[in-house]
């Protein structure tokens, strides 16, 4: 068998494990961020399964919030408290207090494209990203927020009172909370991924940030 032709049979065969996964659980496939699920491919699947395990310390087969709370993620970055509760509530559809192995894969490819979103636009290397950066940030992960938000997001998510800039961790908790709101908004109307309307979520997201300033 050629090169070529053992890596289609690996793609073919993480296209099958998602595609079981879709079968065992519908509800998967019509969340926002299943595309993020998709992204998996077969040269990151062992590494991705060996993570999963060795966080999974009383080997149930899912991750609960005090075992993620431990685990480093994509860049080596720890999140706290506030930050995991809020992954949580996005990827733990069933509200059963835990993730499994998909709704896993979902999470660690958010939290990727965070840490690779924050790294390309932190052009000067500050290791923060100020009002500016984020509002070019923000889009690239589907969240299209006025000046007025991301100064809210500033306030909620700075390092202290009045912080203009944000850290990676402290980034990564503000597009935990736009996902939250983005699931909230999914489950308060009841719709498909296919069914929301970018626009319509936007104007929501900016209305619960001007409650919230």
């Amino acid at each position: 068998m050629s090169l070529f032709a053992i890596q289609a049979a690996a793609d073919a065969f993480v296209t099958q494990m998602i595609q079981a996964a879709v079968n065992s659980d519908p509800n998967l496939k019509v969340q926002w961020w299943f595309p993020l699920v998709e992204r998996l491919d077969a040269k990151d699947l062992q590494n991705l399964q060996s993570w999963f395990m060795s966080v999974d310390k009383d080997k149930s087969g899912t991750l609960e919030i005090g075992e993620l709370k431990k685990a480093k993620f994509p860049g080596g970055i720890k999140v706290d408290d506030k930050t995991i509760k809020r992954l949580m509530r996005i990827f733990d559809i069933d509200l059963s207090g835990s993730i499994g192995f998909f709704e896993f894969l979902a999470l660690w490819n958010f939290m990727n494209l965070c840490n690779e979103t924050f790294k390309h636009f932190d052009a000067d290397k500050s290791g923060n990203l100020d009002a500016n950066e984020l509002v070019q940030a923000l889009p690239m992960l589907g969240f299209n927020c006025n000046k007025r938000s991301i100064d809210v997001l500033l306030k909620m998510n700075g390092s202290s009172l009045g912080s203009k800039k944000v850290s990676k961790s402290q980034f990564i908790s503000a597009a935990a909370y736009l996902g939250q709101c983005r699931s909230i908004y999914q489950k308060t109307f009841n719709m498909k991924r296919e069914e929301i309307d970018n626009a319509e979520f936007d104007k929501f997201v900016n209305l619960v940030l001007a409650l919230s300033g």
